[in-house]
Parts: structure tokens; sequence; C-alpha cells
């Protein structure tokens, strides 16, 4: 059984929704825009959805969402926290680096973070 302390998650349009399966056979808490029926709103509608549910954000949006969290954090606004995944690895590569960030973060360590997920969690920090 997974502990309450480690992130829920919210994968926008942009992720694999393999991964969001591979994460949940392995006892982790996703949800997927697809599935919430959100297909196509905003980044900003996107990330409000994370916030309502207390899930951290993962996208591929690397061009809007650094931004996006600025403008959060400067108006006062809190969420759960904004993974982005760099690159272009494999479903597998994808699994092990997102298993190292959530066994390494409690979901109060991600709150309010901004963390690119890619080579460097490749192995446990």
């Amino acid at each position: 059984m997974i502990d309450l302390l480690i992130a829920s998650l919210y994968f926008d349009e942009d992720v694999d929704a393999r991964l969001a399966e591979a994460l949940r056979q392995r006892g982790y808490d996703v949800e997927t825009t697809r599935e919430v029926g959100l297909l196509g709103v905003s980044d900003q509608q996107q990330l409000i959805y994370a916030v309502s549910q207390n899930r951290a954000l993962v996208t591929h949006n690397i061009k809007h969402f650094p931004g996006i969290h600025t403008a959060w954090l400067e108006k006062g606004q809190k969420h759960w926290g904004i993974i982005i995944l760099t690159g272009q690895p494999e479903v597998g590569v994808w699994l092990r680096r997102m298993k190292n960030l959530l066994n390494h973060f409690s979901k109060e360590e991600l709150r309010n973070c901004l963390l690119f997920l890619g080579a460097a969690f490749d192995s446990s920090p």
C-alpha cells in the first residue's frame, strides 16, 4: 500500500496514458485529463482542476507551465506541484523517474514546486 504522504497525480493530455496505467499498477493515485473529461481545456484550467483535487500536475508542456507557476506564486496562489517531463524517453524510463521522484519527495515537499523530471531522476537521489 502506498503511503498517504505520496503525492496524487493529474496527467494533462500531453502525457502518455500508459505511464498513468503503469503507475496505477504499482499503487500510485493517478488521474488523466481524458478520464475526467477535460481534453482541450486551457493550461490554467488544468492546473485549477489539479489543485481542486489536491493533485500534482504532470505535463510535457515546458513552454507554458513555468510561467503559469511563477504567476500563481506571485498572486499568492498555491498548488500541489507541477512536474514537467523533459526529453522523449520510453514509458519505462518515465516510470523509473516518476517512482524515484515520488519516493524522494513527499506530497507536502512538492507543494508549490516546479520540477523538471529528466535524467537527474534516472537513479534514486
